[in-house]
């Protein structure tokens, strides 16, 4: 599998930091050329900085510390272990949250096309 454009769009009005061997930024667009000019195309030396999808450890989005699990049945949606097996069936809410905290909702990270973020130095 490769990185393609369905993986990267649904987290870029959430601020998804890319990384390559020396730079880290913001995923601001992807500029698809259809001549594949190296000048312009997307540099696939960059990958996605993500989360591991593991609900129950706690994690720090904007200075704010929780464990994801407990935030979202506290807010309506009534989560567990199981549900995470069903991934498929997650409710759409539960999905837009976890690609707003940089969830890995796509496996990209086992497959080496992102970087978990519990690997870069702090």
């Amino acid at each position: 599998m490769e990185l393609e454009l369905k993986h990267l769009a649904p987290y870029l009005p959430y601020g998804l930091r890319i990384k390559n061997k020396t730079t880290t930024m913001p995923l601001s667009g992807y500029y698809l050329d259809e001549l594949e000019d190296p000048q312009f195309g997307f540099d696939d030396t960059y990958k996605p900085i993500l989360r591991p999808l593991d609900l129950t450890k706690e994690i720090e989005v904007n200075g704010e510390k929780f464990v994801p699990i407990d935030y979202l049945n506290n807010n309506g949606w009534l989560l567990d272990e199981f549900d995470l097996i069903r991934y498929n069936q997650l409710d759409y809410g539960v999905v837009t949250k976890l690609v707003e905290w940089h969830f890995d909702v796509f496996g990209l990270i086992p497959q080496g096309l992102a970087i978990d973020i519990n690997t870069l130095n702090k």
